[in-house]
């Protein structure tokens, strides 16, 4: 039973790792752009969290 289930997780992470990868990448310059400034976010970090909590930025 656990095994099914560790292995349908195991599926799960392998066919969507290059999505992780993806939106890390896409953090990654939108942080050393400094591209979050273009919104009313001062810090990449309060920019993140509304990002990842499904808010939308706030563009000036």
């Amino acid at each position: 039973m656990h095994h099914a289930r560790l292995k349908t997780l195991e599926d799960i992470v392998a066919r969507n790792q290059y999505r992780f990868v993806k939106i890390g990448k896409a953090l990654k310059e939108i942080r050393d752009s400094q591209l979050y400034k273009l919104t009313l976010y001062e810090t990449f970090e309060t920019y993140s969290k509304a990002c990842l909590s499904g808010k939308p930025a706030m563009n000036l």
